[in-house]
């Protein structure tokens, strides 16, 4: 939700209005919004569906080439989503990147998905008036490309860590409203609710080196948590937060039974009194020992036990910390008492290189990731995930990159198994 007018790789927050990102969640909603809007609140923090803001400013989204004709059209294109937004408050955004991925030696089908998202942001007051509010959506839709979904791409590997997060199975599509809510703000943007269903991914336990699948590393092992159960599930709830200069508290109350198989919203579980509470803290300075900023967050969780699930549990950390202009490094650390998730505890980290050969908007991403099975029989996973990511124009990104596992856990014949992998994304 993707979720910053920002690229991840360089600015913690996002504007109110403008919503374009370099990342998430997932395929993209984005909104773009005018200068008139993007000057105000800067303090949202929208996870994947930050995509919207990062767009939003064609100097800095301009791209290596032009595409002549094509690279026209699309101007007018933004030109006319800026206007649109600056006179009603709408901005949207709609994200296709489809990957690709192999196994290095052959012997396994490659696997291949597409993950689109719509991303939109409407204001009814400007967001520069108090007690401002808006609606935030985004609608994700996934499709297997062929018929090796992720979820038999990787049981053929043998392993257990999921390579991309754009699994399917055991279909070949999916469609579903990951967020819609209302999103209102006091006292001077000190305080803010949501309502709505919501999901995790624009909201809590975010990272800004550490992003979406389709933005910026290919691993779920990286850039989602695989480990708390709040990032499989999204439900109605509300979601509050307080902020000061350099520190945040926030929670969320969240339907525990909602059923993901409906595309906008499950009324009908609201009455079973199973919750899901999570809180999180987090220090946000503006720059520490010089090397610039830094996000600090702990999260911690319960679910009710459901008639799917028993009652769980969990703590996570999320860092992530500039390393002066051209470097961002990030932390992640994910521990449950439950068998509800694959694996019960993961670390991932990693370093972001930003403008990589003098060329502002590409990124060099390297994380390595280790994670503990539920299944006491099964060996600890650990791998590497190397991607670089390169926009052509302002409308397009192409990464490509290699994906190592170590210790399958399904296949103890094997002491790796490496993936190549390759993605397009456009954003429009």
């Amino acid at each position: 939700m993707s979720n910053e007018a920002h690229s991840t790789a360089t600015s913690p927050g996002i504007n109110a209005i403008s919503l374009s990102h370099p990342q998430q969640l997932i395929c993209t909603l984005l909104l773009i919004t005018s200068p008139a809007y993007n000057a105000q609140a800067q303090s949202a923090n929208y996870g994947e569906v930050q995509v919207l803001i990062d767009y939003a400013d064609r100097d800095e989204k301009l791209g290596h080439v032009s595409l002549g004709a094509v690279t026209s059209t699309t101007d007018r294109y933004f030109d006319f989503k800026s206007r649109t937004t600056e006179t009603t408050g709408l901005s949207w955004l709609i994200e296709s990147a489809p990957q690709y991925q192999a196994l290095l030696g052959g012997g396994v089908d490659a696997t291949a998905n597409n993950e689109t998202n719509l991303i939109a942001q409407w204001y009814v007051r400007d967001p520069a008036d108090a007690g401002r509010g808006n609606l935030l959506l985004w609608y994700q839709f996934s499709s297997t490309w062929g018929n090796q979904t992720t979820s038999d791409f990787q049981n053929d590997i043998g392993i257990l860590s999921p390579p991309n997060g754009g699994d399917t199975a055991p279909d070949n599509s999916r469609d579903l409203a990951q967020h819609i809510a209302w999103e209102q703000r006091f006292t001077d943007d000190s305080v803010r609710i949501q309502v709505g269903k919501l999901t995790t991914r624009v909201l809590m336990n975010l990272n800004r080196y550490a992003v979406s699948d389709r933005e910026d590393f290919f691993t779920p092992m990286i850039v989602n948590n695989p480990v708390a159960h709040y990032t499989a599930r999204a439900g109605l709830g509300a979601f509050a937060e307080y902020s000061g200069n350099s520190w945040y508290v926030s929670g969320m109350l969240r339907d525990a039974d909602a059923d993901l198989s409906k595309r906008l919203a499950d009324f009908s579980s609201l009455d079973s009194g199973n919750w899901e509470y999570l809180a999180e803290s987090g220090l946000t300075p503006d720059d520490v020992l010089g090397l610039g900023a830094g996000n600090y967050r702990v999260t911690v969780s319960y679910s009710d036990a459901t008639d799917s699930a028993d009652s769980t549990s969990s703590v996570s950390l999320s860092f992530d910390q500039d390393l002066g202009n051209r470097l961002g490094a990030y932390f992640r650390y994910a521990t449950a008492n439950d068998t509800f998730r694959a694996f019960d505890r993961r670390i991932a980290m990693g370093l972001q290189i930003k403008e990589p050969l003098g060329f502002s908007n590409d990124r060099i991403g390297i994380g390595y990731w280790w994670g503990s099975p539920t299944d006491d029989a099964l060996r600890s996973e650990s791998g590497l995930d190397l991607y670089w990511k390169l926009q052509i124009a302002r409308f397009l990104e192409v990464s490509a990159g290699l994906q190592t596992v170590f210790d399958p856990a399904f296949d103890t014949t094997q002491d790796t198994a490496t993936l190549a992998q390759a993605r397009l994304r456009f954003v429009f």
